[in-house]
């Protein structure tokens, strides 16, 4: 049961065509019960109150109480600023949502599971984020094992909780970050600190309603970083990173290659797009694309596996 917990859905028939006899039987009859669910929760002018989906129907914290605990899976967390992103919203004391609603949901996480703060065009407001984010943060090393996190900027509160989140000793967890982030030295090394070599890296920075001037962005020292990371991966490990950047091509074309690594010259994919290509001498690569937008102009970057010789 323990392991069926610790599995994407997904990859339930391939566990189950592995096994046999009871093993096999035990793994069905939960891959068969399995409820996944999702919960919003909100405060709008003092009034709390949560959202939940499961199976894309709506169920009260109340109902979720009688059904099995095993077989009930949350995969995302998510914060908004108001019901009416909700389809079906139910109110509820403060109290109660915070002493109740959020830590069981955070019991049932599921891995790879996501916390997503998503303000609309008015935003969440600040006393209400770093309320959430201090009860989120008490179980970082708890609930919250694997999973996504993906968190718009509300002062010093949000540079602590990612600094507990990237000091926490779980290594399989995304940073998903935006332009309402200011680009500070402090905010930077918390940065490069998630950049630090392990076996799984997924990092980004989105484009936000609430962009600030001197926004975060992927500058001259985040991508060396990225590169200087990339180059000492094991061929087994997950790297993806990008985001808004600092559109300056020279940045990333004037980074010193490490030790046994090639770059190819940029190319043109159409008007929009340009690539380039970092080669490890064990035939390794590292893609990057740059994608010319008039909204929103970002550069990505792909780790891919060792070609293998026919």
């Amino acid at each position: 049961m323990d392991v069926m917990k610790n599995i994407w859905p997904y990859t339930y028939e391939e566990l189950l065509n592995g096994l046999t006899g009871r093993w096999k039987a035990a793994a069905g009859r939960y891959a068969e019960n399995t409820l996944f669910l999702s919960i919003t929760i909100y405060c709008e002018d003092g009034e709390w109150g949560y959202a939940t989906y499961m199976c894309g129907q709506e169920i009260s914290y109340e109902d979720l109480l009688a059904l099995d605990r095993r077989f009930v899976r949350c995969t995302s967390i998510d914060v908004c600023n108001e019901p009416d992103t909700c389809d079906f919203p139910f109110p509820c004391s403060k109290e109660k949502l915070f002493n109740q609603v959020i830590p069981f949901f955070i019991q049932r996480s599921s891995p790879f599971s996501g916390i997503q703060f998503l303000p609309n065009i008015h935003g969440i407001e600040m006393e209400h984020a770093r309320m959430y984010l201090k009860s989120l943060r008490s179980y970082i090393d708890l609930g919250l094992r694997e999973t996504m996190l993906k968190l718009s900027y509300y002062g010093q509160e949000s540079e602590d909780f990612v600094a507990a989140w990237v000091d926490s000793n779980h290594c399989n967890r995304s940073v998903i970050l935006d332009t309402s982030w200011p680009q500070t030295q402090a905010i930077e090394d918390l940065v490069l600190k998630y950049l630090r070599r392990k076996n799984y890296i997924n990092f980004f920075i989105f484009c936000s309603t609430s962009e600030i001037e001197g926004h975060l962005k992927m500058n001259a020292k985040l991508l060396e970083a990225t590169l200087d990371t990339w180059s000492k991966l094991d061929n087994d490990s997950f790297f993806t990173v990008g985001g808004a950047w600092s559109k300056d091509v020279e940045d990333l074309l004037s980074i010193p290659l490490p030790p046994n690594v090639t770059r190819e010259e940029p190319t043109m994919d159409g008007e929009k797009v340009s690539t380039i290509e970092w080669t490890k001498e064990d035939g390794a690569t590292l893609q990057c694309k740059i994608v010319w937008d008039i909204c929103y102009d970002f550069i990505s970057f792909t780790r891919s596996s060792i070609a293998v010789d026919e």
